[in-house]
């Protein structure tokens, strides 16, 4: 293993140590110590906050590297000294999971964006984030995200067309 690799290794094990704790407290403390008038946007901020945490997990596991060749860029995975040598579909669906979650991320901030906005009018439209309304605002992330790893599994996979042209 070369110095960069093992440098990449442990910076990028701090980093997903200091995202997974940094988050863990921000979820404690928005349940624990948020005035009742914050209402659902406490649900808001904590499931960033957990799609946060599957986000640096699945990186670290993945451990990208992006490429980037004429005009395009591509997102790969070094397998040589991975434990996913020999399971590259696991490799593949992992690698089209990070797509995937960066998808759920700018979709959640976008939701609290919209919530921000409707707070902010203070015309009672914060409604829209009550009840059932919350569950399917919450939904909407999860379902671009599946759609971003159906596209990045099925149609963005690598094949031998992509190999030649990257080399």
């Amino acid at each position: 293993m070369s110095l960069f690799h093992l440098a990449k290794l442990f910076i990028q094990f701090l980093i997903v140590l200091f995202s997974m704790l940094m988050n863990l407290i921000l979820i404690i403390l928005v349940i624990h110590q948020s005035p009742k008038k914050i209402g659902n946007y406490k649900y808001l901020m904590c499931y960033f906050c957990v799609m946060s945490m599957i986000y640096a997990g699945i990186d670290y596991i993945v451990q990208p590297y992006i490429h980037s060749y004429g005009s395009s860029f591509s997102m790969i995975m070094d397998l040589r000294d991975s434990i996913f040598s020999k399971f590259r579909q696991v490799a593949s669906v992992l690698t089209a999971s990070l797509a995937a979650c960066f998808g759920v991320s700018i979709y959640a901030i976008a939701i609290n964006f919209i919530y921000r906005y409707l707070a902010i009018q203070r015309e009672g439209r914060t409604r829209y984030f009550h009840g059932f309304r919350l569950y399917i605002w919450l939904t909407i992330p999860i379902l671009t995200g599946i759609l971003w790893l159906s596209v990045a599994w099925f149609l963005l996979d690598y094949d031998e067309e992509l190999a030649e042209y990257l080399m």
